[in-house]
């Protein structure tokens, strides 16, 4: 380090000789004292009149704290506009091309936060390097200037300043802030998740009608049949039971909503458990042995006593028992039947045979089981094992389909629809299916406004033109050659013969009381989905084809933690005590302003006496310690500021 009292060999312009380190004397009387105001630029000049008014109020660091400050308002703006709030996407745009530059708000917090983090640091190193020439007022090691170097240039010579200190001189609040700085990103990254939140971003519809009409010309004139898309619908759904037949809504996005439950025309079904109705006709048959001996002659002999039997009938469906394995009450089976299937009403307890105008069909079913038993009559050769069958499990069902208006509830989530029947309505009151004309009258339904959520008139009515209705009634009774949609019977030998009048019947064959109530319920489904979606004939009666809910779209939303802002508010704060502290205890001290600059050791470097023990040492690491057993401190001597000994 070269300094000014040095013998060094002056050039030929200098104007002025320098002194010898040996002809320093302190004067002591004038330590800690001003110069005089006409000292000027002298190097005894004060330090404070020489100092500009920015270094003497230390504005360039106010103003770097005030930046930081900024951009922490600035991070709060940010994040009060956006919270709650889709992540923003702003463009920048060139009028001189049509590249548009996206920003997003990573990269404003970013921008902020690095402004923080590069500006918070200036009056904190700028403090911590003025308070190592006010530590230095008084006698201390030399080896504090290093560590006074180290921690205002980074964190580990912060973390070692603090343990020198143990926390008790104001420079370890600067060391602190260095190492806390460490977290500002730490922080600044936790202060913003961005949770996917669903928004509407368009609509979504569902079908639904408040008319349906669909029929064709039959083989006689003036029969209609129902279109072939309903028939195909009615064979659907009786064989795909548990089938919610789902209608295929339009949702761009694949999560949509519907708020309000909808309506629309459609097909109910309703079934009853009508055992109880059976009627029992007993009575016994004679277990009847043919034999035909070598002579061709055929005899016939009674075996054992009568064997009890019962006849199960209904209105409708007849279940006949008779001795042996045939039926003599159904010649056309071979074997006796277990199934008898009807499209007429089978009993006076349900409201089937009211003649409702919206009834289009009825189902009436018996089932049976069989069950075999037998004895043997006689001993040795002329015993005779008698094989005897009786039905048992006889039960019977009774279902019905009308027009109705059906009630939904629909959501659709990642394109899964789901869709809840909330309830049904049927006008049970009305039984005038003809006009004043006696023509075929339109089926109209009104549900009240109250079970509809509408007030408009013609959006609570619900229409089928009279063909349509015809149509539909003859899909499921004869109409010219083709057989009614529900009827048969199925015939079972009891040992692995069966008969059966249609595929139908054989299906229903092996349905229980649920099973004929599920199949029911998708059939009225399968139809309903078709009037759902069938072209709407008559617009006067419609809220419209379809039911308009919202399409959501998960997006990303700006969620702030406002806790984590805490973390560099803190920091601004303390670092604005800590340049305020080092400004009070600098003016007490009377140091003079060098702060970060790096020809501070050359103005007052140290004296030849302390240079000479530092040349003892002969490595870096030797000099460090010979550093702490060197005292020194800075002072005004007849030669200017300089680092003497000083007693340790």
């Amino acid at each position: 380090m070269l300094t000014s009292d040095e013998k060094i060999q002056p050039v030929q312009d200098q104007k002025y000789q320098l002194v010898d380190a040996k002809d320093v004397r302190v004067r002591t009387q004038e330590l800690d004292q001003p110069a005089s105001p006409d000292q000027g630029s002298s190097p005894s000049s004060s330090p404070t009149q020489s100092s500009s008014t920015v270094e003497t109020w230390w504005l360039f660091e106010f103003f770097a704290w005030l930046l930081g400050a900024t951009g922490l308002i600035a991070i709060v703006i940010v994040l009060c506009a956006t919270e709650g709030k889709p992540t923003p996407n702003w463009y920048i745009k060139s009028k001189y091309s049509s590249v548009k530059l996206t920003v997003t708000i990573n990269s404003v917090l970013s921008l902020f936060s690095t402004l923080i983090k590069s500006t918070l640091l200036i009056p904190v190193i700028a403090g911590m390097s003025q308070l190592k020439w006010v530590w230095f007022r008084k006698g201390h090691c030399l080896s504090d200037y290093q560590r006074f170097d180290s921690a205002a240039k980074g964190p580990w010579g912060s973390l070692i300043l603090i343990w020198k200190f143990r926390g008790a001189n104001l420079a370890c609040l600067g060391a602190f802030l260095v190492v806390a700085s460490l977290g500002l990103d730490f922080a600044f990254q936790q202060l913003v998740t961005y949770p996917l939140r669903s928004v509407v971003v368009g609509n979504g519809t569902v079908p639904r009608s408040n008319s349906y009409s669909g029929w064709r010309p039959g083989p006689i004139s003036g029969l209609k049949l129902a279109e072939l898309s309903m028939v195909g619908a009615a064979y659907t759904g009786v064989y795909a039971q548990n089938n919610p037949f789902l209608v295929t809504p339009d949702c761009p996005t694949g999560n949509c909503t519907w708020t309000q439950e909808y309506t629309t025309v459609g097909v109910c079904s309703k079934c009853y458990n009508v055992t109880d109705q059976i009627q029992r006709h007993c009575g016994t048959f004679d277990y009847v042995v043919t034999m035909t001996d070598d002579n061709n002659v055929t005899t016939t002999n009674v075996v054992g006593s009568p064997i009890p039997y019962c006849n199960h009938t209904l209105p409708g469906p007849d279940i006949p028992y008779t001795e042996g394995q045939q039926i003599a009450s159904n010649s056309q089976h071979n074997y006796p039947v277990v199934l008898q299937v009807n499209n007429t009403v089978a009993s006076n307890q349900t409201y089937f045979g009211n003649g409702l105008h919206a009834h289009i069909a009825t189902v009436g079913i018996m089932r049976a089981e069989w069950h075999y038993t037998s004895d043997t009559i006689g001993n040795g050769d002329n015993a005779t094992v008698r094989s005897i069958w009786q039905l048992i499990n006889v039960n019977a069902t009774e279902c019905g389909l009308d027009i109705c208006v059906k009630k939904y509830r629909g959501s659709m989530v990642l394109n899964n629809f789901k869709e809840e029947l909330v309830d049904t309505f049927i006008n049970g009151t009305d039984f005038n299916s003809t006009d004043a004309d006696s023509s075929i009258a339109s089926l109209y339904i009104q549900p009240p406004s109250s079970w509809t959520n509408h007030t408009d008139e013609s959006a609570n009515t619900f229409v089928i033109d009279p063909f349509t209705i015809t149509a539909l009634q003859f899909l499921f009774r004869s109409s010219g050659d083709s057989p009614p949609f529900f009827q048969g019977a199925f015939a079972d030998s009891g040992s692995g013969q069966t008969t059966s009048e249609s595929d139908l019947i054989s299906y229903i064959r092996y349905l229980n009381d649920t099973g004929v109530d599920d199949m029911m319920t998708s059939l009225a489904a399968s139809m309903t989905k078709r009037m759902r979606e069938a072209p709407e004939n008559d617009p006067t009666f419609s809220l419209g084809i379809s039911e308009n809910g919202k399409a959501m779209k998960d997006l990303p939303h700006v969620n702030v933690r406002w806790a984590w802002i805490c973390f560099p508010v803190i920091l601004l704060a303390l670092a604005l005590i800590f340049l305020i502290a080092s400004m009070i205890e600098n003016a007490r001290n009377g140091a003079m302003l060098w702060k970060t600059n790096a020809l501070a050791p050359f103005h007052h470097p140290l004296t030849k006496e302390g240079r000479e023990k530092l040349q003892t040492a002969s490595s870096p690491a030797q000099v460090e310690q010979v550093a702490k057993g060197l005292s020194v401190k800075w002072q005004r001597t007849e030669v200017g500021y300089r680092m003497v000994d000083a007693a340790c």
